[in-house]
């Protein structure tokens, strides 16, 4: 999973104004992984796949950034999320995404000011909504080929 978060992080990267960051398909991912597999491998893969697309795509500086908000969102989304219950996981991936994104948030704050952290914020906005739209039906397209993986 810490190799797919990296790998889809990298294949499509939506630049962000202001700040030079990017928005990408990774979150598609970090929702399967927390929500199929729970929150420690969503956690970590979703921390370290995301900090090691950040250095090895040439944004090293946000690499530890980024490990702390994506192990944060990751684990959030698997621990709230893994239940049987559709609504619960919806509501974990919303709630994981949102962390994920005010953590960001916060952190253009102090290096980029409050204008820029809005302006580079609110692009991002419908990416979440994009990546809950993929990232729930492949999870549940997995556990129905894979039945066994859905815990009870």
């Amino acid at each position: 999973m810490t190799a797919l978060t990296t790998v889809v992080t990298m294949v499509i990267r939506i630049p962000l104004p202001v700040v030079g960051g990017y928005a990408s398909p990774g979150e598609v991912i970090i929702i399967f992984a927390a929500l199929t597999c729970g929150s420690v491998v969503g956690g970590l893969s979703a921390g370290i796949g995301s900090a090691l697309a950040d250095i090895l795509g040439g944004y090293p500086f946000w690499a530890p950034i980024t490990l702390l908000i994506k192990v944060v969102e990751g684990a959030i989304i698997g621990k709230l999320g893994y239940h049987k219950n559709m609504y619960w996981k919806i509501a974990a991936a919303l709630i994981g995404q949102f962390v994920m994104w005010g953590g960001y948030f916060l952190a253009y704050i102090p290096l980029y000011g409050w204008a820029a952290a809005v302006l580079s914020s609110i692009p991002v906005l419908p990416s979440l909504f994009i990546a809950l739209v993929i990232g729930l039906p492949l999870h549940y397209a997995v556990i129905k080929a894979y039945p066994r993986l859905e815990n009870k």
